[in-house]
Formats: structure tokens, sequence, C-alpha cells
């Protein structure tokens, strides 16, 4: 009986870790340095060409335009053209622009070296018991208003009492000092309530005095 000789096979495991090919590099002939044949993964795109001119942009304008002031059915309402001299004459020429606010607005009204009205801002409208007032923005219309050398701060109290509260006075505090460091001068700040009553700080005293005193 013949016995076969079987071929040895080539074993399929190895106790040795696979090495990983090697990029073919070639020499240069001349300089004798070598690259890397194998083109990278991560190749990175030429830079873009920078724009000979900088970016530009439009200039805008500040430009402001005035109109005349209407009620809540659209008419135009007319005041007398009397100089704001006193907190009587005031209360008169101011109360109808916030007569028939239902709830509380505080607005400034820009006054010329001769006390007349200049221009009529409304600042902010709030609820029937307080309104935000941000100090910058009771000044913007004064530095922007030409010929405006004073203010007016005034608003209403829907309520009909024109007392002042605590807030209210500490308010006419702020704006009184603010005022001082714009080179402006705060005249008065009025509160309006019902039937022609009205509130004057600079009546009460609570203008021009140190804060202890208010």
């Amino acid at each position: 009986m013949a016995v076969l000789a079987t071929p040895l096979r080539r074993p399929t495991w190895s106790c040795f870790p696979p090495i990983a090919p090697r990029a073919c590099r070639k020499e240069h002939p001349m300089t004798g340095s070598s690259a890397s044949a194998e083109a990278p993964y991560t190749a990175q795109p030429p830079p873009a060409p920078r724009r000979s001119t900088p970016r530009c942009h439009r200039v805008r304008e500040l430009v402001f335009a005035y109109r005349p002031v209407r009620d809540r059915e659209g008419r135009i309402i007319s005041v007398p053209s009397l100089a704001l001299g006193t907190p009587q004459v005031a209360a008169q020429i101011i109360a109808p622009l916030l007569a028939d606010q239902p709830v509380e607005t505080f607005a400034v009204a820009c006054l010329s070296a001769r006390n007349r009205l200049l221009a009529w801002h409304v600042v902010s409208r709030g609820t029937r018991s307080s309104t935000p007032v941000s100090i910058p923005d009771v000044f913007v219309p004064a530095c922007v208003t030409p010929g405006t050398v004073s203010l007016l701060v005034a608003h209403n109290h829907p309520s009909g009492d024109p007392s002042p509260s605590p807030d209210d006075v500490a308010l006419t505090a702020r704006l009184e000092s603010a005022a001082a460091v714009l080179d402006f001068s705060l005249v008065d700040h009025l509160i309006v309530g019902e039937d022609q009553q009205y509130y004057s700080f600079r009546t009460a005293g609570r203008l021009g005095v140190t804060p202890a005193d208010r």
C-alpha cells in the first residue's frame, strides 16, 4: 500500500504583528533627497487670493422730522404760543397734551432760551399706575433739537391725583443731575391730574436744592 506524501503548506498564522506597507520613496538624482510618492489624505486647498480693495459699507445720515401732535381721534392739538415762564402757564400748555392719555405717559418739552416750546416728545407709555423712564431717552430730543437750552418733563396720573410718588421724587433728582452734566437746565417736572390739577416740583421747592432738602 503506497503512502502519498502530502506537500507542506505554509502556516497562515504568525506570532509577529503585521507590518504596514511603507510608502514608496523616490530619490532625487541630483540632490539625493527623497520624497514620498504617497499622496496625503488631508491636502490643504490653496489660499484664496486677497482682495486688493478694502470692504466698504454705506454711510448713514441721521435725519429727524417734526410732525404735528394729534389726539386720540386724529385731530391736531394746538396750544397757546406763550413762554413757559411760570408753572401755571406751563401746566396750561402741557396739560392738554396729556389730558386724554388712558395710561401713564412720560414726555419731555424742549424749550428755547426764552422758554418757548420748540418740540414735544413722548418718552414712554406704561400702565395706569407706572411707566418706565430711561434717562438717556429723556435727553435725546433736547440734544437733537436745535436751539434747546432747557427742558421740562411731565407725566400724567390716570388716577387723577397729581401727588408725587417716591419714585417720582427719585427720578426728578436723577434728571436734574443728568441735565447739569449735559449743560441743560431742568425747568420743572409737572404731574398732571384731572380737573386741571397739577403738581410742580419747582413750586414745591424740590428743584435746585440739595438731596437732603428734598
